[in-house]
């Protein structure tokens, strides 16, 4: 079952990783999701696990992805 207006939020999501990379989309999902579990109180160990968030490493953002991109690195 659905919530109400996730069908269409999956609809946008399935379009963002279309154009920009599934994968790529998938670990900031992972990396969003393992840095709310450590805010539950779960050990950064534990949470990187739980999500299987190995493509990013804590503390990296999205923030930092596009300032080290517009200093051409």
């Amino acid at each position: 079952m659905l919530f109400k207006g996730e069908g269409d939020a999956i609809k946008t999501l399935l379009a963002i990783g279309l154009k920009y990379g599934y994968g790529n989309c998938i670990a900031w999902l992972k990396r969003a999701w393992a840095d709310h579990m450590e805010e539950m109180g779960w050990s950064p160990e534990a949470a990187k696990l739980a999500a299987d968030a190995a493509a990013y490493e804590r503390g990296w953002t999205i923030d930092k992805a596009i300032e080290q991109d517009a200093n051409g690195r």
